[in-house]
């Protein structure tokens, strides 16, 4: 995902506009917050032994690329 969004030029707009990078940072910010509430409010099994992978593998890949999409850096 990183590499598309620099191959399009998406990594030139991040560096020239500091408001872009800020936002993007801040949504990663409330994205992890996010997910840090929403695990400690869960009641389910969430262990690799016990859940059930058929009814969360969706929801699951939806979290990791949400997760890599908003881990901007720029070093």
């Amino acid at each position: 995902m990183h590499a598309i969004f620099a191959a399009l030029g998406g990594a030139v707009l991040i560096q020239q506009f500091a408001l872009i990078y800020e936002a993007l940072r801040w949504i990663g910010v409330a994205y992890l917050l996010f997910l840090a509430w929403e695990g400690w409010q869960t009641q389910a099994e969430t262990s690799p032994g016990r859940a059930d992978l058929r009814r969360t593998a969706g929801p699951l890949f939806l979290r990791g690329f949400l997760s890599n999409v908003f881990n901007v850096s720029l070093h």
